[in-house]
């Protein structure tokens, strides 16, 4: 999830609420104490399977008169969450590194608060909008102890998918920076621009414990396309065993305020650089764009030229301008996708590439149930009066490739020298291995796949019969171990037999003729023998009923095996 510039309005501008807003509790607020530090080995992140983002194929769909129709609600990804108390209270919450505030919406929990304003703030996402009061209550999280943290106690939440995952708020990640957190802006413009108490939950515990490292790591595990639960790991302070050497690797420093916003040198498909244009961040070097890593971000958006780019080297591919620009993909399509920061290679894992999902289609009158695959790169589109500081946005499923450390640099509060460090995690040989095998397993167990070109003409209004029939399948068969697109659907088994007859016809008119031609020939011998008398006495005679077992081509059986298919 990532923050717009300029949200922390509410009905009035936050600097008119001035005079300054004052506190409903009595005197002044309190101190933020220290932040006590119990021992951690970090926080155990758990992540869900419903998206973030709605995407319906029905959106502008036209029909034709034969009823043909394609309809595809949401799919899943994954929402990484953490487990904090607050005010005595434990919530779920996103973890979020495009934004820096903490907000919850409560309802009826009854959260102890510390303290409290009629200061009324406004978080706006890419997609989603809460807002509420500043209040102040305590935080436990990973071990640490937060006093009096500044929070959103929201009494409206819209446009965020992580209520039904067990979410009911965000905790951000990001810096303290003006105009980038609406909680630190409202404190500031209430009781003065060098006022702290409104500083992020990170900068809060960092600011406490002088003792340790300024930074924040994450693991992001991955799961099947299928799985609904995952793990990750989240730490303060300190690096996880076993990735102790993040500190040796390059320092990607942040590019703009406010950002975990860093420089890429590039990005290669199949090995093929694909040429950014200048970034729009000053200060970038030529040839360099500027990527800002967003935890919060399941479907992480590129510059267009760079999506299509990327999804048209896939065989088979095809770009769908509806409501929203999407590639349909082969499910079983994969590339090799990489991204370069501070001179080391960062390869893509496949599976990270595309969303599976299952829909339903209608041609002819006739239902039935398909299996599509869609770009996870998607294209960006966020208004850049309100989101800026970035070219592109890196989000999950480029994190789940890395083991990230987020350094605050030289002080907790600004993030004056902040930079990343990455260890890629990712190998690319054995990632499309793994690929080939965990998205075949996947697919049987999903109805037929469906030819992206077929299903984007049957969503547009066609038929679904140009060039490739009406549905192209490609579930697998139990022996089969690598995927392939084969022609099926309402008239599919007639079209393999006329094939198989077009292939093999000739040569068993061909065996037929033999056969008869020597029939002939021992009726011949035969009724020769006889009228020469060759045939001896007392020898006896048996009539053998003749019967006919056609020889089965092993294509056949094979193709006979692909043409039914059950839902």
């Amino acid at each position: 999830t990532i923050m717009g510039s300029g949200s922390i309005l509410t009905s009035s501008s936050i600097f008119a609420l001035a005079l300054y807003s004052t506190l409903s509790n009595a005197a002044s607020l309190p101190g933020r104490g220290m932040a006590k530090r119990a021992p951690s080995t970090g926080s155990s992140m758990k992540a869900t399977g419903q998206a973030l983002k709605h995407y319906s194929w029905n959106a502008g769909a036209s029909s034709s008169s034969s009823g043909s129709a394609a309809s595809v609600d949401d799919f899943q990804d994954l929402l990484y969450k953490l487990d904090i108390v607050l005010g005595g209270q434990p919530f779920t919450v996103q973890m979020d590194t495009g934004s820096a505030d903490l907000w919850v919406k409560a309802d009826s929990a009854p959260i102890k608060l510390t303290n409290t304003t009629n200061i009324n703030v406004t978080e706006a996402y890419g997609a989603g909008v809460a807002s509420g009061l500043i209040q102040f209550a305590q935080l436990e999280l990973d071990g640490f102890i937060i006093p009096s943290q500044a929070f959103i106690n929201a009494d409206s939440a819209e446009d965020f998918g992580f209520f039904d995952e067990g979410a009911v708020g965000i905790m951000g990640l990001a810096f303290n920076d003006a105009g980038l957190s609406p909680i630190n802006d409202g404190i500031r413009a209430a009781f003065g621009q060098d006022n702290t108490l409104g500083q992020a939950t990170i900068s809060n515990i960092i600011a406490q414990n002088p003792s340790i490292s300024n930074s924040f790591d994450i693991l992001l595990d991955r799961t099947s396309d299928l799985d609904d639960d995952s793990t990750g790991t989240f730490i303060i302070g300190s690096h996880l065993q076993g990735f102790e050497d993040i500190t040796s690797q390059p320092k990607l420093f942040r590019q703009t305020t406010g950002r975990w916003s860093v420089p890429c040198d590039g990005m290669t498909v199949n090995g093929g650089l694909f040429e950014f244009n200048q970034s729009s961040v000053a200060g970038v070097d030529s040839g360099r764009i500027a990527t800002l890593l967003d935890s919060g971000f399941s479907l992480p958006p590129l510059p267009p030229p760079a999506v299509d780019f990327l999804y048209g080297s896939i065989p088979g591919a095809v770009f769908a301008q509806t409501s929203y620009p999407q590639w349909l993909v082969p499910c079983t399509g994969a590339t090799n996708l990489t991204f370069t920061f501070g001179g080391k290679d960062f390869p893509v894992h496949p599976l990270d590439l595309t969303i599976v999902d299952t829909t339903t289609i209608t041609v002819n009158g006739t239902s039935q149930n398909v299996t599509i695959c869609y770009n996870a790169y998607q294209y960006l589109d966020l208004d850049p009066n309100s989101f800026n500081g970035f070219d592109a946005i890196l989000g999950d499923s480029f994190l789940r490739n890395v083991y990230a450390s987020f350094d605050y640099g030289d002080t907790d509060s600004t993030g004056v020298n902040s930079f990343v460090q990455l260890i890629s995690i990712t190998n690319q040989g054995e990632a499309l291995t793994d690929f080939a095998a965990s998205r075949a397993q996947v697919l049987k167990s999903l109805p037929p796949t469906i030819d992206p070109a077929t299903f984007l003409d049957i969503y547009t209004g066609g038929d679904g019969s140009p060039a490739v029939g009406d549905v192209a399948s490609g579930a697998l068969d139990a022996s089969d171990s690598t995927p392939s697109a084969v022609p099926a659907g309402s008239d599919s088994s007639s079209d393999k037999l006329n094939s198989l007859v077009e292939k093999y016809g000739p040569i068993i008119i061909g065996l037929l003729a033999g056969n008869a031609l020597i029939g002939v020939l021992l009726c011949i011998i035969a009724l020769t023998v006889c009228l020469r008398g060759v045939v001896k006495s007392g020898a006896r005679s048996r009539n053998i009923n003749p019967t006919y077992a056609p020889v089965r081509f092993k294509e056949a059986e094979a193709a006979e095996d692909r043409m039914a298919y059950h839902d």
